[in-house]
């Protein structure tokens, strides 16, 4: 026996070694690499992260993944900069602002009004629908290649329902050994070769029966229940991978900070809902009737209603949920926290962290929890929420829906993030603890990207594939309410703007206001609207790659590609890897008949993203 395992492992290492010399089967590496007169600079390769969607579905349903910011960045750290990675899933990467509001990017901008002689560069390395597998695998590749200072890792929330989560379709993902065992085989020839080879075999046999969006292909029918495998898979799976990344990181001296993951749980209900016999609960009359006593302002006859059902079956978390909310509109804030959390612990679609999660990374905080020789930190952002919060819970005044912060959440992030950062560096500021003048009093900012993230999350509810339920009308209403509140303060916000603008007085908070101002109306398909915004921005801040990308766009849009294609060329030179900005720039070129340029920018971006399908059929239409 032994000697044919050594004859097979002798075939397979031979095999390896044919195919990397003759270059066949070469994986994607982890970095994109552009040679520059400062060096070599880096970005993650869109490539790398594309095999982690490996899922049919995605492909049925033109899935593009979204990468992480593509900022680059030299491989060197330079003497005097401070360069901090983050780490995390969607909540991180900033779904669904634009990247300067993201909470790593509020946390470069702190730190650089905190220690005005130290120079900052925070890289997110986020990426949407991943979690702890990618955050340890990133966090590898990163740690070993661009000489971090720091580590921050926000995470959790993707445990169970993300890619390689633990209720995935594909049963080996519940074992963590296994999915990191694939992860390493990422790196061979004869993997790559193989898996190019059959990969249309591997979709026939990992495609489900039913047809519809991601999130229904990854989630549907897999309920979780507390203690069951999936639960205890993704908790062990989590903690492993955490303390596999923390003894990464202390192997090369990189201090790291964690922060749990944080959620909507004042006004979101469980996604769904079980009986304690394993059934669905489909009472959705009975839901009715509690929407309207809640309406009706009749919280005391919804609380007995809701603790009949409870005391009936404590399985049902939309019991809870309800409870919970009877509580609190009834002045009992205490039982009204219990009763949310309980309905967030039972919704068995876990999409959001459970509290087993969240002690896992507040496990970390013992030294004996964590390997031998580590620097971390754990950072707890959950009472900096519960101090801004109604009655002290977390709703829709922090968050867009269940999992993903607004504005002011991302500030919090952000501050806790700062918090761990200068904690593991040591260092201090005689800055105030937290700059409210900058990022709290601008409350007309968090209007703004209210109305922008609004209207990403009511398409995003388009193709959810829970739509009939009670809940999920529940999540669309309160998406129309915020963005109803934010439409009708824009024309006044405007004049405001531009009053403040004719002053003379450019703040830097009022520069990342014009900016978001002007994103804001773009993104409601008002490009004139947008350019006067944009232009004031523009005019401050010509480097920032988004800002000539957006005004570039808004002149397209508006019919003037002359006035755009100078602005979107700078925005490609300032952002090389962005495929959008080319795409943009190559119709720009078509607009103004320069052909040959239009066919140069088109064939860049889809060399950078080849799933970009709107400039493939724009191609196919230059070159029939």
């Amino acid at each position: 026996m032994s000697g044919g395992i050594l004859f097979v492992i002798l075939i397979l290492c031979g095999t390896e070694g044919i195919l990397r010399l003759t270059k066949i089967g070469r994986p994607p590496a982890f970095f994109s690499v552009r040679a520059t007169a400062e060096g070599e600079k880096l970005s993650i390769n869109p490539d790398y992260v594309a095999r982690y969607f490996f899922y049919q579905p995605f492909r049925d349903v033109r899935m593009k993944p979204r990468m992480p910011w593509r900022r680059e960045f030299i491989s060197h750290n330079t003497p005097g900069q401070r360069r901090v990675i983050i780490l995390g899933e969607s909540s991180t990467q900033g779904y669904p602002h634009p990247r300067r509001l993201a909470f790593p990017a509020l946390a470069e901008q702190m730190l650089a009004i905190r220690h005005p002689h130290l120079r900052f560069e925070v890289i997110n390395s986020a990426v949407v629908a991943l979690n702890s597998f990618s955050v340890l695998d990133f966090g590898r590749h990163l740690i070993r290649g661009v000489e971090p200072d720091a580590v921050v890792v926000y995470a959790g929330h993707n445990e169970f329902h993300g890619v390689f989560g633990s209720a995935a379709r594909t049963p080996f993902v519940k074992h963590g050994p296994v999915v990191r065992g694939i992860q390493t085989l990422w790196s061979t020839h004869f993997y790559t070769y193989l898996e190019r080879i059959f990969h249309g075999a591997f979709q026939m046999a990992m495609r489900p029966k039913e047809s519809g969006v991601p999130m229904e292909a990854l989630a549907k029918n897999y309920w979780v229940r507390p203690g069951d495998v999936a639960h205890r898979a993704a908790v062990e799976n989590f903690r492993n991978n955490l303390t596999l990344l923390m003894d990464e990181a202390s192997k090369s001296g990189v201090p790291v900070v964690l922060m749990p993951p944080v959620s909507n749980l004042q006004d979101m209900p469980p996604l769904s809902s079980v009986t304690g016999s394993g059934r669905p609960f489909v009472e959705t009359s009975l839901i009715h009737e509690w929407e309207r006593l809640m309406a009706e302002n009749r919280f005391d006859e919804l609380r007995r209603g809701a603790e009949s059902l409870v005391s009936e079956d404590s399985a049902v978390a939309i019991g809870h949920y309800y409870l919970g909310k009877a509580f609190l509109a009834l002045g009992d804030s205490s039982r009204g926290r219990d009763e949310l959390e309980a309905s967030r612990e039972l919704d068995a679609l876990h999409f959001r962290a459970c509290q087993d999660l969240i002690d896992v990374v507040l496990s970390f905080a013992h030294a004996d929890r964590r390997p031998a020789g580590s620097n971390v930190h754990v950072v707890d952002p959950r009472p900096a929420f519960r101090q801004v919060s109604r009655s002290g819970i977390p709703g829709m005044d922090l968050f867009y829906e269940h999992v993903h912060p607004n504005f002011l959440g991302n500030v919090i992030l952000a501050w806790s993030a700062v918090l761990g950062i200068e904690k593991v560096l040591g260092l201090t500021s005689e800055a105030p603890d937290f700059p409210h003048e900058i990022y709290f009093n601008r409350i007309v900012q968090m209007d703004i990207d209210q109305f922008i993230s609004s209207q990403k999350i009511l398409r995003l509810l388009e193709d959810w594939p829970y739509g009939g339920r009670i809940e999920m009308e529940s999540l669309r209403r309160a998406a129309e309410r915020s963005k109803a509140d934010a439409w009708s303060r824009m024309d006044q916000i405007r004049r405001n703007a531009l009053l403040e603008a004719g002053s003379g007085v450019m703040k830097w908070e009022d520069l990342i206001l014009y900016a978001n101002i002007g994103h804001s109306y773009l993104s409601a398909g008002q490009p004139l609207s947008a350019i006067p915004f944009l232009e004031l921005a523009y005019a401050e801040q010509p480097d920032e790659a988004d800002v000539p990308a957006n005004l570039g766009l808004a002149y397209l849009l508006s019919g003037h590609p002359e006035r755009a294609v100078p602005i979107l060329a700078r925005a490609s030179k300032l952002d090389p890897t962005n495929p959008v900005t080319l795409l943009n720039l190559g119709v720009s070129y078509l607009r103004t008949r320069q052909m040959s340029r239009a066919e140069e920018s088109i064939r860049e971006a889809i060399r950078l993203n080849p799933h970009l399908t709107e400039a493939r059929e724009l191609l196919a239409r230059i070159k029939p």
